[in-house]
């Protein structure tokens, strides 16, 4: 699979986006089938910080594993997802203010080993679909600009 480049747009400030990036309960309401983000350790974001997210997915529930690798507080987000088994996943969020908002742009470079591979070639237009859809729902549960 590819490297994949998304954007958004939000209506709101890139502080407001980018809680909505680090913050473990706001998680959940924005990643399709995150049930569950539990960080380890002292719970503060930073590089190197790492979590356990619960996913369910095709009615199965697993977990996999996420290190913060880059940090610039309501700029740039980059996440380490790790797949026990099947390979790793580097999500590079970059946010830039706009005058009604923040555009939101989402680097994915996926590194799959083994059958992951060809099943991640396989599946990389639905992949696409779904991570679009997280994006816009980011939009859509972000309080908007000027709102309480």
């Amino acid at each position: 699979m590819s490297q994949l480049v998304l954007t958004a747009t939000v209506p709101a400030e890139p502080h407001a986006v980018f809680r909505y990036l680090t913050e473990p309960d706001l998680l959940t309401r924005w990643i399709d089938g995150l049930r569950e983000s539990r960080p380890l350790g002292d719970r503060v974001t930073r590089v190197g910080a790492k979590s356990i997210e619960v996913v369910e997915m095709h009615g199965r529930v697993f977990e996999i594993f996420s290190e913060v690798t880059a940090l610039d507080d309501d700029r740039v987000l980059g996440v380490r997802i790790t797949y026990p088994g099947a390979g790793d996943t580097d999500m590079a969020y970059e946010l830039t203010p706009e005058p009604h908002g923040t555009t939101l742009r989402l680097t994915v470079t996926p590194r799959y080993r083994g059958i992951a591979r060809l099943v991640g070639w396989l599946m990389q237009p639905s992949t696409r679909r779904r991570l679009q859809a997280n994006l816009d729902r980011l939009a859509e549960v972000v309080p908007a600009k000027g709102s309480a």
